[in-house]
């Protein structure tokens, strides 16, 4: 796009006024271009940031170059690290961590070779012994500063190795259908549960029933039994009489 028809963005940082294009603030994925593609975002005018306008200056120019005059003093860069995190820009960030770790563990320094000092001159005796009150010292030192050192640049590189890994950003779909899946195995366990209790009921009710409709025939000629039954007198029975049997 020509800078002719590129839009000009102002922006307020912390009460100072900064004008750039818009092509400037979208070149890197981060607060602006965000913020830019956020609708209703063009009706913003000034564009007002609660910051220290100190460091935007250099901000400002990394999303104009792709690169920085960074500063020289460790607490510059640490504060310069804080702006460009607040406004997402990852690699400025990765630029203050490396000069950050280069000012802090001194690798700028003599080469090795330099660093052993002499061995230091002590008095000997006549038999080229060291007394025993006489420590000879120097000669090891710088090797074990040397060691010292390495090791802790080696430690300082493992931390931003660490650093730089971005955490997995949380999925908010996948944990949504998670949840109506969920949602939608509870219900089916609970329609089965129904279903195996509505057959359990009628299992029951006719199981009932057919009970009922097998002596049935045996209730009723047991309340029909006084009606059906004739007694005799003693008088009336004879040799040949034979009481009624009931079944």
């Amino acid at each position: 796009m020509s800078l002719f028809f590129d839009k000009v963005i102002r922006l307020n940082i912390g009460g100072k006024r900064f004008d750039t294009h818009k092509s400037t603030l979208m070149k890197f994925d981060g607060y602006f271009k965000k913020f830019l593609q956020t609708p209703g975002s063009s009706l913003v005018d000034p564009i007002f940031v609660d910051r220290s306008p100190t460091y935007f200056d250099i901000v400002l120019n990394f999303m104009r170059k792709g690169r920085a005059d960074l500063p020289e003093t460790l607490k510059d860069l640490k504060m310069l690290l804080g702006e460009a995190e607040y406004y997402e820009l990852t690699e400025l960030c990765d630029d203050c961590k490396r000069e950050i770790s280069r000012l802090d563990i001194g690798i700028e320094s003599e080469p090795f070779y330099e660093i052993i000092p002499e061995p230091s001159v002590v008095a000997r005796n006549n038999n080229n012994t060291i007394p025993n009150n006489v420590v000879e010292v120097g000669t090891l030192s710088g090797v074990a500063q040397k060691i010292k050192d390495n090791i802790r640049s080696s430690l300082v590189n493992l931390k931003l190795l660490f650093d730089s890994q971005e955490p997995p950003e949380f999925d908010h779909q996948k944990f949504i259908m998670s949840i109506v899946i969920m949602i939608l195995l509870l219900k089916l366990i609970f329609l089965i549960l129904f279903i195996v209790l509505v057959v359990f009921t009628l299992h029951i009710l006719f199981t009932n029933s057919c009970i009922f409709g097998k002596h049935s025939d045996s209730l009723m000629l047991i309340c029909n039994l006084p009606y059906n039954v004739k007694f005799y007198n003693s008088s009336q029975t004879s040799n040949n009489f034979t009481p009624p049997i009931i079944l």
